[in-house]
């Protein structure tokens, strides 16, 4: 059984472009989506190839379900599982609180506890600092944004006892052609690029998912929620695919012709399906 909770992280599957073939023609290209289109349930399972060699879910195993405020931004992210007795576990829980210029994040795990990270938020929604105490010491990391609200930068620190100990991680992130194209994680001097791929498609979602298949270390707000609806500063225009270090672990889009995805998988049966509310 896979788990998306393992370490207390919420774990998603990258998400990847290519459409699958019908057929053996060129891939079905979407009718562009005319509206946003909100997600309430990403279901994770398996599918088979038909026939025709199109995929077709035929169950799912994990589940993320989503909670809207009347502003439509996430509220609660919840993660279940079946377990070995096909009985619905929740293994990981995000709460999330909005105030003016803050927000609070309440994460509850699966037989770890609960804990909170308090934040600061600029005048868009998008997280600008975050804190998580621990026995007197608190973790801090705090984000940048470029004019246009898109996040450029990351960092993450310690202090506790007067002292301070800033950049410990530093994230850039450099977009192009409204996507994040490469993330630069520096981990106490030691720097590496990491170049992400994206379909042609637009983004037909109200949540970004970048975040949860970069294989770039994260900060621990950015590993822990992952979703972005904003909070993060401007999503993605794209569907995301995977990481150019490691495309073994793509996965492939099949489409809906109101230009939702059908289904994403991979070549290891594994597949996404989006329910939307």
């Amino acid at each position: 059984m896979r788990n998306l909770f393992v370490c207390g992280i919420l774990i998603l599957a990258a998400l990847a472009s290519s459409c699958g073939k019908e057929n053996g023609d060129e891939p079905k290209k979407p009718n562009p989506s005319t509206s946003t289109h909100y997600v309430k349930t990403i279901e994770w399972g398996y599918y088979d190839l038909d026939s025709n060699g199109n995929p077709e879910f035929y169950g799912a195993d994990e589940f993320i379900n989503f909670t809207l405020d009347n502003q439509k931004r996430m509220t609660k992210i919840s993660g279940q599982y079946l377990d070995e007795n096909d009985a619905l576990t929740t293994g990981m829980e995000i709460n999330i609180a909005y105030g003016k210029g803050t927000a609070v994040v309440t994460v509850s795990i699966e037989d770890e506890g609960t804990f909170s990270i308090d934040c600061e938020t600029n005048d868009k929604g998008a997280i600008t600092k975050a804190t998580i105490e621990d026995e007197g010491i608190m973790l801090v990391e705090k984000y940048e944004y470029d004019a246009d609200n898109r996040l450029v930068s990351a960092t993450m620190g310690m202090e506790g006892d007067g002292e301070s100990i800033p950049d410990i991680y530093k994230f850039l992130f450099e977009w192009e052609d409204g996507n994040i194209k490469y993330i630069t994680a520096d981990m106490m001097g030691e720097a590496t690029t990491y170049e992400h791929i994206y379909t042609e498609e637009n983004n037909p979602y109200n949540i970004d998912y970048t975040f949860s298949a970069s294989w770039a270390e994260l900060p621990i707000i950015l590993s822990i929620v992952q979703m972005n609806d904003g909070i993060f500063g401007e999503p993605n225009r794209s569907l995301y695919v995977g990481c150019t270090d490691y495309e073994e672990d793509n996965f492939k889009y099949s489409f809906k012709d109101n230009g939702e995805v059908s289904l994403c998988y991979d070549d290891n049966g594994y597949a996404l399906r989006f329910i939307c509310f």
